[in-house]
């Protein structure tokens, strides 16, 4: 077995490279040349990576010395370690590095074994590594030799043989016309005015793109991800690339007249000596002027939320969408800003169509003009699943996490605001093809038992297919009716939520209390990680603790069959009473009776307020307040929960014991999805068994 530069030299090799002078086809002189056969120039290779371009300039993250040390560290205790270990107080750059995520968008195009794909500026390899899973041959393309050399360590380091490293200027790239399905520019067109200093930098990022236009097949796409000129965040002083704030939003000459009167130093390069400013960026209108100038119109364009380095969400620029999408954010029990003004404000923007102008960021798909299409999935997607829906302008809007397993795309028809199906895909981590092909058998079971023409109180979503397509798998589902109760309490504040909630609390547990009853005799259904059941750390080393942990667990019954994740955002109700019940992917069996019920009432109470000052973990108020002491959740919670024991037969005494269970298990089931409510429920947990005696089923009070 060859190393990852025999690979690279293969590669080099048999790839169709272009002489820079004369435009013809390269070939291989030897392992270390690539030679001309028209005019004669020759390019050297080395460690398998052919050198079209030698910077005078450095571009990065860290100081180029800094640059350097972590090569070294690199190759000494791995890739993923020195970068975990260099930026270890760098979220952001943590995530920048080493989240698959980085690529979420890939599923969106159907790439399989015969595509091919560039990465332009490819920076640390993060986009490069996911690309390589997808496509079948990936170019990466990058100048500065440190990240490229780095790129080189991670991909012989990940055993990613299908990847042809090359250094060269983006503005001269060294590739024959037509050559690739899919290129990525992330991060760059704002920076090629800087590159060039000839003439005007609009005249720079055009030239570029034609180049773009040159090396795309005549069906490929370009995705581009850059930021919008007029975003909201640059009023209130964020950085522009100029390394000042406000030069973006200035006009160009004067934003030239304060860059020369600046000794700030720029933090990731150095600018040109005339310091000129050069890294031109545009609002929508602008970069879709400039991408038909360059014989690539765009098709799509998306707001990347948070933004296009962390593209967990892709809005398509339509505001509607975007005052959904907005009003989703807002809603969830965990938003920081779900109160006040700032959330007002937020909302207005939004659902006033003002933020469609001003979003942080895009994420375009471009192509040639004689080539506009949907995204290559969605045919792919119709003609393996003829349930699908035909749609005469399909648009998507796409969502994910950090590190996810599992993407969702909502698909709408042009102009409406209500989505048509749902498309479920398999993101680039290890283990998300299990968990989504087990998703589909859940639903399947889940459609068996409370499927159309069932006696229950609720609906589920109607498994419309699934399928893969190259890497990625797809889970294609029916739109469940009415809105997460996360939303549908949304606008009410104060003593209306309240109302509200108290209002629907009775269908949701009667729904949960169906689920139970419903697939107590269901053997298809995993049983849970039994690891699920370990003690935290806190507790372990508590000696008193542990031993009352044990003996609650020990007194409490757990074989039911439960959803598994029986949240606000996952129980939907109608304006007429209705309930749906969506996202079966954690259903299990071993959890207690009354697992999901205690689900949904700890994510009612994190989206409670909390009037006066909290310590502890978000939400630890409000849930001692409900379980343990006088909180206004304390009667509806008592209610529901002896409903629900008596349409069970669990006996009241269980029901502590059953909560401990919950949040034991729940705990565990959160970490392992790197969540970070599960440190509130270990809070939450340790606060059961502190107050144990104050809890709001008093069995000594006759109730047994």
């Amino acid at each position: 077995m060859g190393t990852l530069t025999d690979d690279l030299r293969r590669n080099s090799a048999s790839a169709p490279y272009r002489c820079l002078a004369c435009q013809a086809t390269l070939s291989s002189d030897g392992d270390d040349l690539l030679r001309c056969p028209a005019c004669q120039k020759s390019w050297p290779i080395r460690d398998g990576v052919p050198r079209f371009f030698e910077p005078s300039y450095y571009w990065g993250e860290v100081s180029r010395s800094e640059a350097g040390e972590f090569l070294k560290q690199a190759k000494e205790i791995g890739w993923h370690p020195a970068a975990m270990s260099r930026f270890s107080g760098d979220r952001d750059m943590q995530i920048s590095l080493t989240d698959w995520q980085r690529a979420s968008w890939l599923p969106l195009f159907g790439l399989n074994e015969e595509s091919v794909a560039l990465d332009i500026g490819c920076g640390y390899g993060a986009i490069t590594s996911s690309l390589a899973r997808a496509a079948g041959q990936v170019f990466s393309l990058e100048a500065v030799p440190e990240r490229i050399e780095f790129t080189r360590i991670r991909m012989s380091q990940e055993g990613l043989s299908n990847v042809s490293l090359v250094q060269a200027s983006a503005l001269d790239p060294p590739f024959s016309d037509g050559m690739f399905d899919l290129v990525i520019v992330n991060g760059v067109l704002e920076w090629v005015g800087e590159w060039n200093h000839e003439g005007n930098p609009r005249g720079v990022q055009l030239g570029f793109l034609k180049q773009m236009c040159r090396i795309l097949k005549p069906h490929g796409t370009l995705l581009v991800g850059i930021e919008n000129r007029w975003a909201y965040n640059a009023v209130f002083g964020s950085i522009d690339h100029s390394g000042l704030p406000y030069t973006n939003l200035m006009p160009r000459w004067m934003a030239t007249w304060w860059l020369r009167r600046s000794t700030r130093e720029h933090t990731h390069t150095v600018l040109n000596s005339k310091r000129q400013y050069r890294t031109y960026t545009y609002g929508a209108r602008g970069y879709q002027k400039l991408l038909a100038d360059s014989g690539l119109p765009a098709t799509s364009m998306y707001w990347p939320d948070p933004d296009y380095n962390q593209p967990f969400s892709l809005i398509p620029l339509d505001s509607g969408l975007i005052a959904d999408r907005v009003d989703t954010l807002l809603s969830e029990p965990t938003a920081p800003l779900r109160y006040g003004w700032v959330r007002a404000i937020k909302r207005m923007l939004a659902r006033s169509g003002a933020l469609e102008f001003a979003v942080s960021s895009f994420v375009i798909l471009a192509s040639k003009a004689s080539s506009r299409r949907d995204p290559g999935f969605w045919r792919l997607l119709r003609a393996r699943l003829p349930d699908l829906p035909e749609l005469r302008a399909p648009k998507f809007s796409f969502y994910s996490n950090p590190f996810g397993l599992k993407n969702v795309i909502r698909v709408f028809e042009n102009g409406a605001i209500d989505p048509v199906c749902v498309v479920k895909t398999t993101t680039l981590s290890p283990g998300a093809g299990s968990s989504l092909d087990r998703e589909y058998r859940c639903m399947q079971i889940v459609n068996e038992r409370f499927g159309p023409g069932k006696d229950n109180s609720f609906s589920v979503p109607r498994p419309l297919g699934f399928t893969s397509i190259g890497s990625f798998a797809y889970l294609a589902e029916s739109v469940a009716p009415g809105l997460p109760l996360s939303r549908a309490v949304f606008p009410a504040t104060g003593t209306k939520r309240f109302e509200f909630l108290k209002k629907v609390l009775p269908q949701c547990v009667t729904a949960a209390v169906q689920i139970t009853q419903g697939l107590t005799s269901e053997e298809r259904v995993d049983r849970v990680d039994p690891s699920w059941l370990n003690p935290p750390e806190e507790i372990t080393a508590d000696p008193k603790a542990l031993a009352q942990l044990r003996s609650l667990l020990g007194r409490c019954q757990a074989d039911s069959v439960q959803h598994g994740d029986f949240t606000m955002e996952n129980v939907f109700v109608t304006p007429s009473g209705g309930v749906a019940i969506i996202d079966w992917e954690h259903m299990f069996r071993g959890g207690s009776a009354l697992h999901d019920i205690f689900t949904l009432f700890v994510s009612l109470i994190l989206s409670e307020p909390h009037a006066g000052p909290t310590t502890g973990a978000p939400g630890l108020a409000q849930f001692e307040e409900a379980f343990f002491g006088s909180g206004r959740w304390g009667f509806p919670f008592r209610a529901s929960i002896r409903e629900a024991c008596a349409s069970l037969q669990v006996p009241e005494r269980d029901v502590l014991p059953m909560l401990v269970h919950f949040l034991l298990l729940r705990f565990n089931q959160l970490k392992s999805r790197n969540s970070r409510l599960a440190a509130q429920h270990g809070a939450y947990l340790d606060a059961t068994l502190r107050n144990a005696d104050r809890f709001l089923i008093d069995v000594s009070a006759g109730h047994q």
